[in-house]
């Protein structure tokens, strides 16, 4: 078999000091956040892990099917952000299957990361991220949802 390797793109690979718009959903978009035990328990992961990861979190939001971030790795000389997500969505995953009896996978497949180019960009991403809830009709005011923060 003959690969074509000109047409194989590669992921550029997330970098220490700039900000990054992360998120991911449950597989098939399924909720992945079913009552507010949930919720606490992965925001208690992100917490934890990103003070062991050294991951500064600017905004979160954790929405019933998806969450979004925007974090940056200021103090490793090696990035671990990857290392960090790859943290949070495990032990959330084994928390997940535990508690409602599923196995399998949690969430559709690897993060998403994207590079938060500049300032401007830093503050509509925050204003996305933060009221998500509101554009979901979930709330009226974007400080009313109990999952979200920055």
């Amino acid at each position: 078999m003959i690969v074509d390797y000109f047409f194989v793109m590669r992921e550029l690979p997330i970098e220490s000091n700039y900000y990054y718009h992360i998120y991911n959903r449950g597989v098939s978009r399924q909720t992945i956040f079913h009552e507010d035990p949930d919720y606490k328990r992965f925001m208690v992961n992100l917490y934890r892990l990103s003070l062991a990861h050294k991951i500064s979190v600017n905004a979160y939001c954790l929405m019933p099917n998806h969450f979004h971030m925007m974090a940056i790795d200021k103090d490793n000389s090696v990035c671990a952000i990857p290392k960090f997500m790859h943290a949070l969505q495990m032990s959330y995953a084994k928390f997940y299957n535990h508690k409602y009896d599923h196995s399998g996978a949690v969430f559709q497949g690897r993060y998403q990361a994207k590079l938060v180019e500049c300032e401007e960009s830093e503050t509509k991403i925050k204003y996305y991220i933060l009221n998500n809830p509101v554009e979901a009709g979930l709330v009226s005011h974007h400080k009313d949802w109990l999952y979200s923060g920055c």
